[in-house]
């Protein structure tokens, strides 16, 4: 099979869901086969004309893709964590299908579960997380720039999505990418996703979110004397609006990628409807060789949330705060990825 590079959560994932997007889903929407690679694929492939005559033979032909990734997180701070420390130490399997119909028409999807070692009694600590489904136009432009557009709603079978009543989260993503020669290579997401729910709030008594919007910013340098190691970093911001925020502060596990933990009521403010959220990471990552059609690559971060933990709330105990590594997220993490 033709690989397609790929990003992770965005990050998802779940996608969470993600790569950086990604993502409830994870991760975000990755280029076309040849130009830069995602964040979460770091090498870059150089465009050549064999490359091209075989793309020009095949763009006709339906390709398909399926992949898997297995995550490793650890909080820094290991003790003391109160609500997250089902998160101290956690790992999340994650998996997809995608067809390309015409060679820029992208249908994925994409699922996965948590495996925490705190659980309540009697549990596992397995949870399923949401199905996501999405369709992605992707749009070669000049100058090594590149467009994609997508769209994508999910199945709610995760844990936290039940306890909120969701129905589902319609999402829409733009991703601009931008090669600069061989090594270094740009993303820029944004998005906007509604959330259709049954009620306000969820089980407990947290309020339910209405809306988000937000965008990352990526960068990643393959090293010229060896190409499949690269290095990068990543930042990310969006903000959650929420029904009446004044009841009990959000769960603080299992929570969609991206809206805020630790929600708290502003004492200016009863009803504080906005929550902003924030995160980012440096990381190193390394392509596989690839071996029977299977190739995979290796991606390692220190970060202050990702799309599987989730993102920090500027909003503690009713003052906003800014943290460059806030206890509740600050963690390094591991993800080997395969595909065929």
């Amino acid at each position: 099979m033709k690989r397609i590079a790929i990003a992770l959560v965005l990050v998802a994932s779940t996608a969470s869901a993600s790569s950086p997007d990604s993502d409830p889903s994870k991760g975000g929407d990755a280029p076309p086969s040849s130009g830069p690679s995602d964040a979460r694929n770091i090498g870059i492939e150089q465009v050549d004309k064999d490359k091209v005559a075989e793309e020009q033979a095949t763009k006709k032909k339906v390709r398909f893709e399926g992949g898997a990734t297995w995550e490793s997180h650890a909080l820094f701070v290991q003790n003391d964590l109160q609500g997250s420390a089902p998160d101290k130490f956690f790992l999340y399997y994650g998996g997809y299908f995608r067809t390309d119909l015409f060679q820029h028409n992208r249908f994925e999807i994409r699922t996965g579960f948590y495996q925490r070692f705190l659980a309540d009694p009697q549990e596992s600590g397995v949870r399923m997380d949401d199905v996501v489904f999405s369709y992605a136009r992707i749009v070669p432009l000049p100058q090594q720039f590149r467009l994609s557009v997508r769209a994508s709603v999910l199945a709610p079978t995760s844990f936290i999505s039940q306890k909120m009543g969701m129905i589902t989260a319609p999402r829409l993503t733009l991703q601009g990418d931008k090669a600069f020669g061989k090594y270094v290579s740009l993303t820029l997401r944004t998005f906007g996703e509604g959330y259709i729910q049954q009620y306000t709030a969820m089980e407990g008594g947290a309020p339910n979110p209405i809306a988000r919007v937000g965008g990352s910013f990526e960068a990643s340098v393959a090293m010229p004397f060896h190409a499949p190691l690269s290095l990068g970093a990543m930042l990310y911001t969006g903000y959650t609006w929420f029904y009446d925020a004044t009841g009990t502060p959000v769960t603080l596990t299992g929570y969609p990628s991206g809206i805020p933990r630790q929600v708290q009521v502003d004492p200016q403010f009863d009803h504080q409807p906005t929550q902003q959220s924030y995160g980012g990471e440096i990381y190193v990552g390394y392509n596989l060789p690839s071996l029977a059609g299977v190739k995979g690559d290796v991606h390692v971060a220190l970060a202050n949330g990702d799309p599987s933990l989730g993102f920090q709330s500027r909003l503690h105990d009713g003052v906003s705060h800014f943290y460059l590594a806030f206890r509740n997220t600050a963690q390094v993490y591991g993800a080997l990825t395969f595909r065929y």
